[in-house]
């Protein structure tokens, strides 16, 4: 009796198959880890006014700023408008705000989610055009000399490229809040 065995997938599929499931489980960690580690920072319940003042050297005029200060934590919101007199003054839609720099508790920048989009966006197109890749070489390289790992690098490649470029304009889109200060 004549048994036929079961074909075996190639093993360059289930390599690919592989690198595509641990590209999904980076791409995860870096979603899910940088918003577990977000803003962790505590109140040490005494400022830093010489620390503060580096902070705002870095500050662009006119940027956005968040600023939590004194016991009952009162939030305020506004553009930079400089420093004077140990304090800060914020241009808000009700006029010009000042606290003193001692008051401050925490400090946050506007900035744009820019450079995670791009990250995410690449990682994601990595994992797409690498499987993809790996699909497209089963059917065309199963007669000729290419390898599914180099078609899987090419076309992840490809996938990197426009999807780090699709999440870098979809990140410019989304506002972002970054504690400076403690």
């Amino acid at each position: 009796m004549n048994a036929t065995r079961p074909q075996r997938r190639p093993a360059s599929s289930t390599r690919a198959c592989r690198a595509a499931i641990a590209l999904l489980a980076t791409v995860f960690m870096v979603v899910h880890g940088s918003r577990l580690g977000a803003q962790t920072n505590e109140v040490s319940g005494t400022s830093d006014p010489q620390r503060l003042e580096a902070v705002l050297e870095q500050v662009s005029p006119d940027q956005r700023l968040r600023v939590e200060a004194g016991s009952p934590e009162v939030r305020l919101e506004g553009r930079y408008a400089g420093t004077a007199d140990a304090g800060l003054a914020l241009s808000a839609d009700s006029g010009v705000v000042h606290t003193r720099l001692d008051e401050i508790d925490r400090l946050w920048t506007q900035g744009r989610s820019t450079a995670k989009g791009a990250l995410i966006g690449g990682v994601a197109g990595l994992v797409i055009g690498a499987t993809y890749g790996a699909l497209i070489s089963e059917v065309t390289c199963a007669e000729s000399s290419c390898t599914t790992l180099g078609l899987a690098a090419a076309v992840g490649g490809i996938g990197a490229a426009g999807g780090a470029a699709v999440g870098a304009l979809v990140g410019l889109a989304i506002p972002s809040w970054k504690l400076r200060f403690p």
